[in-house]
């Protein structure tokens, strides 16, 4: 179940079926706003968020995951 994302800068290919979330690039919602962002996995169900602005970390229920990148093209 995948779909492309177009943005000024680039173009995504974004698969909406995954089982676990782990390190990489994601397509997230956080507090309505959705953005392409790198997320690491921290233990104890939480991940370090960070692409634009500062890095933060939060717990894995703090933010909706949409998808996985599986192609950039810029």
């Amino acid at each position: 179940d995948a779909f492309c994302l177009l943005d000024e800068n680039a173009q995504y290919i974004i698969d909406r079926k995954f089982c676990e979330i782990f390190d990489g690039e994601w397509l997230v919602n956080i507090e309505g706003k959705i953005s392409v962002r790198t997320l690491g996995r921290i233990p104890i169900r939480k991940v370090r968020v960070s692409g634009i602005g500062m890095a933060f970390d939060c717990n894995l229920d703090d933010i909706n995951v949409i998808g996985k990148i599986a192609l950039t093209l810029k």
